[in-house]
């Protein structure tokens, strides 16, 4: 009798055990088969020279009375980022970016005088740059999404100047990851842009591209990267810009810092 509940006992446990082993192994697989999502944050600093198409002016839009060339400080542009990766292939980001650029005109009157006052103010920009990414390969990664860009610029000579362009529109682009040693790489990109807008309350269009590169540093046994590097923008009207603009581009080049913290 004893030995018989004896081998029932045993039965039992080691059923109970396969079944816990069973059980733990699923729970692994479903573990393993549910993709971990990734979030980062993080903040940029760009130390920005800026030529925008209204960094010449005419002083009128029909007559020849010269031109007005304010003088654009550059300025640390200051911008927010958040990243969602989904799995190691699909990746969706957002950065805001904004910044204030000091301007100053020598103002000069139709008749000569020795004093030649300064007028100063300052002209904004505002960047809203959206995107999905996929992985082509370890080392490439393609990505598309949407851009908005506005500007808001005010100064005075012989009457009041204002700019108020705003264009958005979609861009699509390569990055690279370029390994350098283990938590330390190069990391080049490329973006066309195409948008539209109003100056004026009259529609255009501008397209151009973005190109950078960074290196980055992933700091060990934490979360934090690090990336310092440079940034080239270009963006063309490819419609009727601003009567009174002389240039029909606008260039926007600086000196990058980007610390972004993933959790």
């Amino acid at each position: 009798m004893k030995k018989w509940v004896q081998g029932l006992i045993a039965v039992f446990v080691l059923l109970t055990g396969s079944a816990v082993r069973t059980a733990a192994q699923e729970t692994d697989v479903e573990k393993a088969d549910v993709p971990r999502i990734r979030i980062s944050l993080g903040a940029n600093f760009l130390y920005t020279w800026w030529r925008p198409a209204w960094e010449s002016t005419r002083v009128d839009k029909l007559l020849v009375l010269g031109n007005i060339n304010p003088q654009i400080n550059p300025t640390v542009i200051f911008g927010l980022t958040g990243t969602v990766q989904f799995n190691d292939s699909w990746g969706l980001s957002l950065v805001f970016t904004y910044g204030e650029f000091g301007l100053t005109v020598q103002e000069y009157f139709p008749i000569a005088v020795p004093i030649k006052p300064k007028f100063e103010t300052k002209a904004q920009l505002f960047d809203v740059d959206v995107r999905a990414w996929y992985t082509l390969h370890p080392y490439v990664r393609f990505f598309a999404g949407a851009r908005y860009r506005g500007q808001l610029a005010w100064f005075r000579y012989l009457e009041r100047y204002t700019f108020r362009p705003h264009h958005g529109g979609l861009q699509a682009g390569f990055s690279c990851t370029l390994p350098i040693a283990s938590t330390f790489y190069f990391e080049p990109e490329i973006t066309g842009v195409i948008m539209g807008g109003r100056e004026k309350d009259r529609p255009n269009a501008m397209a151009g591209c973005v190109a950078s590169g960074s290196f980055v540093y992933r700091v060990p046994s934490s979360g934090l990267a690090v990336a310092v590097g440079g940034r080239y923008q270009y963006l063309a009207y490819i419609s009727q810009s601003d009567p009174y603009q002389n240039n029909n581009d606008d260039r926007l080049y600086g000196i990058t810092l980007s610390l972004l913290f993933g959790f």
